[in-house]
């Protein structure tokens, strides 16, 4: 593994995009069955920094998934990891980024923001985070005229508004919910304001899954698992709901309890989490 890693260190068009691919996968798949070391998997992207296809850069962001779970209740551990993702994702700092969007870009390029974007704004590169707050502002400045944002390029946006937002973006994402018949956009803004980690604003995304005159009973399930999966403070909140109020929760989302309690429990790691 070292001279494979060597290679595409040195030069990774020496292995083809395909073969490159499939080392990130089966290196990651390996690792997350414990057959080999995660370190080493990780560093099978250490040279991201020069891959310009989308692939390579879709599925690294799709397996550091795991990593990211499992890393966000470890301040420490986590920055370190925040810099490393910060670091790789030249595709963002070579101008894959918010400016410059058209609506005839081609898909290929438009795929290739919606990644570098996801990237940067999930590890908190300030420039990202900014520029989606102002584009998510110009939208509630303007609620009744076309969303100034790419349908692509909505779900990070969203997402990173409502994570570094307060009480307005949070209300407004609400509002809009309501409004839209667009499940697409309905999918979006549900995750996305699950991503505050404000327990003010979580306690009332709960109380609101939870009341039936204000959300389906279909909905309910997936509002919890929003919350669950926003980040590690909507996580350790939605626990707490499942040991106190566990009877409530199964009344509500029935057998999809059991997605529900994945969902919170997917990322606990430490010995006293495992416990619980």
């Amino acid at each position: 593994m070292d001279a494979i890693i060597k290679q595409l260190n040195n030069d990774p068009e020496k292995i083809g995009e395909s073969n490159r691919v499939q080392l990130i996968d089966d290196a990651f798949i390996l690792a997350e069955s414990d057959i080999l070391d995660y370190i080493v998997a990780l560093r099978t992207t250490e040279y991201m920094q020069k891959e310009t296809e989308y692939v390579p850069w879709y599925l690294m962001l799709k397996r550091l998934g795991y990593t990211d779970m499992m890393l966000r209740s470890r301040e420490s551990m986590f920055k370190e990891f925040q810099g490393y993702m910060r670091a790789q994702n030249t595709l963002y700092y070579n101008g894959y980024d918010w400016t410059g969007v058209s609506e005839d870009e081609e898909l290929i390029t438009l795929m290739k923001r919606e990644v570098a974007v996801t990237i940067a704004c999930r590890y908190n590169e300030e420039k990202c985070v900014l520029e989606a707050g102002q584009l998510f502002t110009q939208w509630m400045n303007k609620p009744d005229d076309e969303n100034p944002i790419n349908v692509n390029l909505r779900s990070p946006a969203y997402n990173a508004a409502l994570r570094a937002g307060g009480e307005q973006e949070w209300e407004f994402a609400w509002q809009r919910y309501n409004v839209t018949s667009d499940v697409s956009e309905r999918d979006r803004l549900r995750e996305a304001m699950g991503m505050t980690e404000d327990l003010t604003l979580l306690q009332k995304y709960y109380e609101i899954a939870m009341d039936p005159t204000m959300t389906s009973a279909d909905d309910t399930a997936d509002v919890l698992r929003a919350i669950a999966s926003g980040n590690h403070v909507g996580r350790d909140f939605m626990w707490d709901a499942i040991v106190s109020s566990y009877d409530a929760i199964v009344e509500r989302t029935e057998f999809a309890i059991y997605f529900v309690v994945i969902d919170t429990t997917a990322s606990f790691n430490t010995e006293k989490e495992l416990e619980q």
